[in-house]
């Protein structure tokens, strides 16, 4: 994160990681997104040494980006009811959980053509398949494409015996001799 800033997990207390693997992994975020984030924790940093340095602190290094109230780690149902649910009313929007975010942006993803392997990577899937049977029914015309493929395949086929029946057709027939003189 951005220096003199740590993030936390809210359930090991260990360095943010990746939930179902305890790695490190990135996630992309559009150039604004990345400028207007780090603009925002450079700031909080700036803010948050100041005031460390006010009261006589050398660093900043053991606090959190995102702190509870008291200071400690933001328990996620706390972020939910305290600042999640209010924004959604303040918005209009229905009551949706924090996590139905993350499927919005993995099937956006994939109906704006993002391949299925780099929404695996991006949501920290194990296997493609997981990926697969969570966002296969949002992808943009995955049947739609398998069945224009076969019909694709028959209708060469098609045309492939149409082109060999017109060449039959167009042969002219053997010439049978009409006067044969016939032995009994």
């Amino acid at each position: 994160m951005a220096s003199g800033l740590r993030q936390a997990n809210h359930h090991s207390n260990e360095a943010a990681c990746c939930a179902s693997t305890g790695r490190r992994r990135t996630a992309s975020l559009a150039a604004w997104n990345v400028r207007d984030l780090r603009r925002a924790l450079l700031k909080l940093r700036d803010e948050r040494l100041v005031e460390a340095y006010a009261e006589r602190k050398d660093d900043i290094l053991d606090e959190y980006v995102f702190p509870s109230p008291e200071g400690g780690i933001l328990d996620p149902d706390n972020l939910y009811h305290r600042y999640f649910r209010p924004v959604l009313t303040a918005a209009g929007i229905r009551k949706i959980r924090l996590h139905d975010c993350r499927h919005t942006s993995g099937s956006l993803l994939l109906q704006n053509g993002a391949s299925i392997v780099y929404v695996k990577e991006q949501m920290g899937h194990s296997s493609i398949q997981v990926t697969v049977d969570i966002y296969g029914q949002v992808i943009p015309g995955a049947d739609v494409r398998f069945v224009d493929k076969v019909d694709g395949v028959l209708e060469e086929a098609r045309a492939s015996e149409e082109q060999k029946n017109a060449a039959h057709q167009s042969a002219s027939p053997a010439q049978v001799p009409q006067n044969r003189e016939t032995a009994i």
